[in-house]
């Protein structure tokens, strides 16, 4: 077996492992969030909710946030340096990292796809009304495949650029959130200024309206790739080494 196909084995039985535990868990923290919703017949427990509909599932997405961003980290911490030990190239590693992160995003979409469609039906039994327009999607027009389709693409952004950040931390450790830190004070101090008015003009809600799908494809599909294309070559000078930071 080659380098290629090595890797990507052992990342893909890694991750399926870590997705069956996310799974697991947000299972078990939607059941036990429809038994007290039931229970005690309070819209304000769990998940998401306006002043007469709620969502449970749709409370996974915080959760699946975080997961996303341990899973940036352990790409990096973890994986990383037993690819080089077992000498598979950082291009190899990166090309299943790619890889990975593609089947993840997707495994992860589809997993909340199929329970966000599955919910209202739950929710309506007991007499509470879903929430079902998301606005990017809504769970009763819309297909399993747009739903999956809209969320995939939100995630993987998510983890691009997660990914990104894991890959600056492992380089230079602490020092990256001393530089993080500067360029947000940096920032507050800069909010009034014409660039900022700029920015807040660009990115208007009527011009993002008008604009919505040109802009969101461009955007998004440019940041996308700039995170990977800057997190490869990261990657690609920066030596194995035991951090704590």
């Amino acid at each position: 077996m080659d380098s290629q196909k090595r890797i990507i084995k052992y990342q893909m039985i890694e991750a399926f492992k870590v997705l069956a535990i996310l799974w697991g868990v947000l299972l078990l923290l939607d059941i036990i969030g429809f038994i007290a919703t039931i229970y005690f017949n309070n819209i304000w427990s769990f998940g998401i909710h306006t002043d007469t509909e709620m969502s449970i599932v749709a409370g996974n997405i915080m959760a699946i946030f975080i997961f996303f961003i341990a899973y940036s980290y352990t790409l990096h911490y973890e994986d990383f340096p037993i690819a080089i030990c077992f000498s598979i190239t950082r291009k190899d590693y990166y090309k299943s990292v790619i890889l990975q992160n593609l089947i993840v995003s997707f495994a992860v979409a589809l997993f909340e796809g199929i329970l966000l469609k599955i919910e209202p039906y739950i929710i309506s039994a007991v007499g509470i009304n879903p929430i079902q327009d998301f606005s990017i999607f809504n769970t009763k027009t819309n297909s399993l495949m747009y739903i999956v389709l809209i969320m995939f693409i939100g995630f993987l952004i998510n983890v691009s650029f997660w990914n990104l950040v894991a890959a600056l931390n492992y380089k230079f450790g602490y020092k990256l959130w001393i530089v993080a830190t500067a360029l947000f004070i940096l920032f507050i101090f800069t909010l009034n200024s014409r660039f900022i008015n700029f920015l807040d003009n660009v990115f208007s809600s009527r011009w993002i309206e008008n604009n919505i799908s040109l802009f969101l494809i461009l955007f998004f599909g440019i940041f996308t790739v700039i995170c990977y294309v800057i997190s490869y070559f990261i990657t690609f000078h920066t030596n194995v080494k035991h951090r704590v930071g």
